[in-house]
């Protein structure tokens, strides 16, 4: 039979151990940090409660708004992620594969920009045709069947990737591709301080028809008629190859925010006054503890490795396409046409065309 004393004891060791189960659970809740639309949309909800007070704070002059600053050049760590066998490949870093550029414009919004190394084994024709339909829905590569989106980042994405239609805004426009970004982004291994964040985000394909044609896509989540996040994303060719940017714009997107698209974004005093009242202060909580900058290395870091990881799939992919077989016959007749006319004997050649029509 068990004493009291032996009872209690054993109490007080049940109680101590499910307290230090809800201690680690709750640590561990607090070492992720997920953004989902409903996470904002309460952030934005609880600033909109303050809003008489921002307002008031506006007319005094005390209202906090981020200053304008010039584009700086940043580090950020890397991970040295490696992918899972069979895949095996390295994955690129920020510091060393990437020039990163951050900058806060005159509306007040976050700019991020991410620029890759060239990437000798790869053209912007690749990576759109990566970025649309056409591009097998899954690969044997490596001696394993691989889904499109796991490939593009094989620790940080699902298998699949989900999608839907929305109406477009007005009666002639056409409907409007959605992509849900659940994305997960790794913490540095033994760092201090660092989270793990995730996202679950429907975010908006802008102008499809009009930006994939000249290489590119722009990606929008609007909120209160303001789009509070933006994602731009640029396939140059190079004589070294393919480079990519991305640029992350968080706050309002102000009318110029895309060069290529001038005609896009609120008036430059709405998005303003936006972001003074309403963005801001959701924002600045995080800029004090630390998470906006780190949720910003993490999205950093995820990007450099998923489009450096094209380089590993993509063009093998592209060599065993329709597409890429008829690309490389073109190339080969376009090169043997060069080598022809830059023949010696081609260049003696003079040709007047108006004698030709006289005989």
């Amino acid at each position: 039979m068990v004493s009291r004393r032996s009872a209690a004891l054993l109490a007080a060791v049940a109680v101590l151990a499910c307290f230090g189960a809800q201690l680690a659970w709750a640590a561990a809740e607090e070492d992720t940090l997920q953004y989902t639309e409903e996470f904002l949309k309460t952030k934005i909800n609880k600033a909109m409660l303050q809003l008489p007070m921002a307002v008031r704070a506006a007319r005094n002059g005390t209202l906090k708004k981020a200053a304008a600053s010039a584009p700086k050049e940043i580090s950020v760590t890397c991970l040295n992620s490696i992918a899972p066998a069979p895949l095996n490949w390295k994955m690129w870093c920020p510091d060393s594969h990437a020039t990163v550029t951050q900058w806060v414009d005159e509306v007040g919004s976050t700019h991020r920009k991410i620029t890759l190394k060239p990437i000798a084994n790869m053209t912007a024709q690749m990576a759109v045709w990566f970025m649309t339909p056409a591009f097998p829905k899954t690969l044997n590569i490596s001696g394993g069947v691989f889904t499109k989106h796991r490939l593009w980042h094989p620790l940080d994405h699902h298998d699949k990737q989900e999608f839907k239609l929305t109406p477009g805004k007005g009666l002639l426009e056409p409907p409007v591709l959605n992509s849900k970004l659940n994305e997960n982004y790794r913490p540095v291994p033994g760092a201090k301080n660092q989270k793990h964040y995730k996202t679950s985000l429907w975010v908006a394909a802008n102008d499809l028809a009009l930006n994939l044609p000249r290489n590119r896509y722009v990606l929008g989540m609007e909120y209160l008629g303001f789009q509070a996040f933006t994602l731009i994303v640029e396939f140059n060719d190079t004589p070294k190859g393919l480079v990519t940017s991305v640029e992350v714009i968080l706050g309002a997107a102000a009318s110029g925010y895309d060069p290529k698209n001038p005609t896009k974004g609120v008036p430059k005093i709405a998005a303003s006054t936006a972001n003074a009242l309403l963005f801001e202060s959701v924002m600045e909580p995080y800029r004090k503890n630390g998470d906006f900058k780190g949720a910003l290395d993490a999205v950093t870091r995820h990007v450099v490795e998923e489009f450096g990881n094209l380089q590993w799939f993509v063009p093998e992919a592209w060599g065993r396409s329709v597409q890429g077989q008829v690309m490389k016959q073109l190339q080969e007749v376009k090169a043997a046409l060069i080598a022809a006319t830059s023949r010696p004997e081609m260049k003696d050649i003079n040709f007047d065309a108006s004698q030709a029509e006289a005989n």
